[in-house]
């Protein structure tokens, strides 16, 4: 009697000794079924207890990342829009990559705006040689192509300045452009540069005599410069000029026969 007594004594103790922890794992599944809002969905512990299923990820609930997945005011503190949020959890999505935080302008690590494009003066040279420039007419005096040696033939041309208005890298640019300098070749190997263009007989402003008869091509290459300005800002002047030249004008010199009259 003595032996069973000691035996049922035993079986109690045993019994009794893994009653805690049978409770704890019950409480515990009973825990994940009832407040899964509150909890993590599966448990590292589970599968060292020997847990249904064995180990199962480790998948935070929105309550135990910080945020109230119903509650009107989103994330505490966190500086995202609560309806990105929530539509960042309904979408199974990282929430601080799916909402980007508001920046504040105030704020020296929030990114700064895009510079604005700046205009340099190449891009305004590149604008201004692109712009149509007058086309150069060469005049002679006398007309029809045909003018005596030894005689002073008078060249003329036409170039008035004008203002171009343009945009640039979204900026208004304006281009006061003005020729500044003639150059003449009279087809003979010899030429003038003149900061005038010339006037028509009487007021002889560029002339030229040739020695001997013959055929001669002739042309003359107006230069345009020009100044700039952005936004209406002060003027600068363009780094370059631009050569107009105009077509070739055949000029015939002859010799003049003396003749006498009554």
């Amino acid at each position: 009697m003595k032996l069973r007594a000691a035996a049922v004594s035993a079986f109690l103790a045993l019994t009794t000794s893994l009653m805690p922890d049978l409770a704890l794992a019950s409480s515990d599944d009973d825990a994940d079924v009832e407040t899964g809002e509150n909890s993590f969905v599966g448990s590292a512990n589970a599968g060292a207890h020997g847990g249904r299923g064995g180990p199962r990820d480790w998948t935070p609930t929105p309550t135990a990342a910080g945020i109230d997945p119903v509650g009107p005011a989103g994330p505490r503190d966190s500086g995202l829009d609560p309806i990105c949020v929530r539509e960042a959890i309904g979408q199974q999505q990282e929430i601080f990559d799916f909402c980007a935080p508001p920046t504040d302008p105030a704020d020296p690590a929030a990114p700064a705006e895009a510079a604005a494009p700046v205009i340099t003066p190449a891009i305004v040279l590149q604008a201004f040689q692109e712009v149509p420039l007058p086309d150069a007419v060469l005049t002679i005096q006398p007309p029809d192509g045909l003018t005596l040696v030894n005689f002073d033939t008078n060249f003329l041309t036409e170039a008035e300045p004008f203002v171009e208005n343009l945009t640039l890298l979204t900026n208004a640019v304006d281009l006061d452009i003005t020729p500044t300098s003639y150059t003449w070749d009279f087809g003979d190997g010899t030429t003038r540069t003149t900061t005038t263009p010339g006037a028509p007989y009487p007021d002889l402003e560029v002339t030229h005599a040739y020695g001997r008869t013959g055929t001669y091509q002739l042309n003359v290459t107006i230069t345009w410069s020009a100044d700039f300005r952005v936004n209406g800002g002060p003027w600068i002047p363009v780094d370059g000029t631009v050569p107009i030249t105009s077509p070739d004008v055949a000029l015939q010199v002859q010799e003049g026969t003396p003749v006498l009259v009554d």
